[in-house]
């Protein structure tokens, strides 16, 4: 109980230093560090899963955990960080049970008016990366440009970015990997070849759907703030 309190009181501290608490404010009930840190370290099947076997509590302390490492190498304004806090306050356990009236009035008012907000003040990989997703969308496209070999000149490729098949998963259907009707939970990126640019990434949003000629399995973990499901295959 102790160790716990600890934790809990070390996170709010780092959380009212990039954004600021009012005085006795509860924002997060922190989860063990090494056990979210191992989730934010997984890619694709593997940190869908794991993240699904979080109580609601800790879907919230991991959610808050990737997003205080986001904002603490980012420069955010102050009304950016009034959105931010604004999501971390909101965002509860019960959220994360999609058979719940909650999580519907959440996705269906909270969800909606923030997102109306945010687009005026985040580009789309931040809203993303704050609200979509455990991964830092930002340091993935860098990794991916200087990983990235030119194979040829002035081509240029398209890639789903989201559908990491984990090899671990040996189910005779994949897992669904974004929620249908939600672009944010979409990305694709383009790897552009050139004489003057020998290689740069980019990456667009597009609309998520399912394919029924390639069923696959659905699972929570997707949308916004992971409260819905996983239930589409096709970013279209």
């Amino acid at each position: 109980m102790k160790i716990n309190l600890i934790r809990y009181t070390v996170a709010l501290s780092l959380f009212c230093m990039l954004f600021g608490c009012k005085k006795n404010e509860s924002l997060i009930r922190q989860a063990p560090l090494g056990k979210m840190e191992a989730i934010l370290a997984m890619t694709g099947d593997d940190q869908l899963t794991s993240f699904n076997m979080l109580s609601g509590e800790e879907k919230v302390a991991i959610h808050a955990l990737h997003i205080n490492k986001y904002a603490a190498r980012k420069s955010f304004n102050p009304s950016q960080k009034a959105l931010i806090r604004e999501f971390l306050q909101f965002n509860k356990g019960e959220y994360y049970d999609i058979r719940s009236d909650a999580s519907e009035t959440a996705i269906t008012f909270f969800a909606s008016s923030w997102l109306d907000r945010a687009k005026n003040s985040f580009s789309n990989n931040e809203i993303y990366t704050i609200a979509f997703s455990l991964d830092d969308i930002e340091l993935r496209l860098d990794h991916l440009e200087h990983q990235s070999q030119v194979n040829s000149l002035n081509e240029e490729s398209m890639n789903q970015m989201n559908p990491d098949r984990s090899p671990y998963n040996n189910e005779s259907l994949a897992n669904c990997y974004c929620n249908v009707g939600s672009s944010f939970t979409c990305p694709r990126f383009s790897l552009s070849y050139s004489a003057e640019n020998k290689g740069s990434v980019n990456v667009g949003y597009s609309p998520c759907s399912y394919l029924y000629t390639q069923p696959c399995d659905t699972e929570g973990g997707c949308g916004f703030g992971g409260w819905s499901i996983c239930d589409g295959n096709r970013c279209t």
